[in-house]
């Protein structure tokens, strides 16, 4: 059969039926100029060519079928499914622009934020609480020597909470009652300045560690460090998500930082003092550390989502239909 000689319908019917030769002669017959006319359309050439393979990879696919009864002339139903084609990609290509232009704005203001937001934060709580967790870590070590593995462990818990207090205060700015908001997200704000402290605090624990593993008196045992980062984490999280919280439901400034160290000595404590059995701080020999620190992973994803929620601003509503204007009393 001499596919060039027959008809749009007739290749269309047999483009139905798997030959690839009457496609191909479609596709010899009308693609010059329905890229011609896309082109008048859009002058991006690569989205063009891309809209076109898409449009005829449909028709030799079967997600696109001509109908002689519905569809009228196959040229201007080809030219219908390419020009949507065609507006969809560029919704999408706007889109990916539109998404490109805010990330690179937020990149933008985040490097200008870097030295005012370093200033603004509150180190000395941190670094106190930074100093006394190293401190409890490193002065057993100095005085007792070689130390068992379950005491590392409680010495490491233990200065991880402190860490976790000294972070509570993070988001506390004490120079918002003086100075003009930064026109900002919240979000963007807070989690810079999670950003910024988190080298030093990482530091700090990587050095808690190796004092911790030096004073290991059982050299054939290893210390659950991966397990201990992910409890500190953890707890460093709930304590910015608690702070963030608590900035959200309109605390004055200064009063996040308590409000969340509290709260979180309070959980900690009491997990500490519950049963073995319910408890999250694990001993090193519950045959059940793996399942524990699965759930402290749980948490961390959840302190991440509550975090998240918190610093999002709140959005005003609008007023109803019809609804009147508040009127203020004399």
């Amino acid at each position: 059969m001499i596919v060039s000689v027959l008809s749009d319908p007739e290749l269309l019917a047999a483009i139905a039926e798997g030959d690839r030769g009457a496609f191909e002669a479609f596709y010899r017959r009308h693609a010059s100029w329905l890229v011609i006319r896309l082109r008048y359309r859009c002058m991006d050439d690569s989205l063009v060519d891309d809209v076109v393979q898409e449009t005829f990879l449909a028709l030799w696919r079967g997600s696109a079928r001509f109908r002689v009864q519905s569809d009228g002339d196959a040229t201007g139903w080809l030219w219908r499914i390419a020009s949507r084609r065609l507006i969809d990609a560029l919704r999408s290509h706007g889109a990916r622009q539109r998404l490109r232009a805010a990330m690179w704005m937020t990149a933008r203001v985040a490097v200008a934020l870097i030295g005012h937001t370093t200033r603004a934060t509150r180190w000395a709580p941190l670094l106190a609480a930074t100093t006394v967790g190293l401190a409890i870590v490193a002065l057993p070590a100095l005085l007792a020597g070689k130390l068992s593995a379950a005491v590392l462990v409680t010495l490491l818990r233990l200065a991880a909470v402190c860490g976790a207090v000294g972070v509570a205060f993070l988001l506390d700015d004490p120079a918002t009652a003086v100075t003009a908001t930064v026109p900002t997200p919240r979000l963007l704000r807070h989690t810079l300045r999670a950003a910024i402290v988190v080298p030093g605090l990482t530091g700090a624990w990587a050095l808690a560690q190796t004092v911790a593993a030096g004073a290991l008196k059982d050299h054939r045992t290893t210390l659950p460090l991966a397990a201990l980062t992910v409890e500190t984490a953890t707890l460093c999280t709930v304590a910015v998500a608690l702070a963030a919280a608590r900035l959200r439901r309109g605390a004055g400034e200064g009063a996040a930082g308590p409000f969340a160290a509290g709260l979180l000595l309070l959980v900690a404590g009491v997990a500490a003092l519950l049963p073995g059995q319910i408890s999250v701080f694990a001993p090193l020999s519950d045959p059940r550390w793996g399942q524990i620190h699965h759930w402290w992973a749980a948490i961390l994803i959840v302190a991440i989502v509550a975090y998240t929620l918190a610093a999002l601003e709140h959005l005003p509503r609008p007023p109803g239909k019809g609804a009147a204007p508040r009127q203020s009393r004399p």
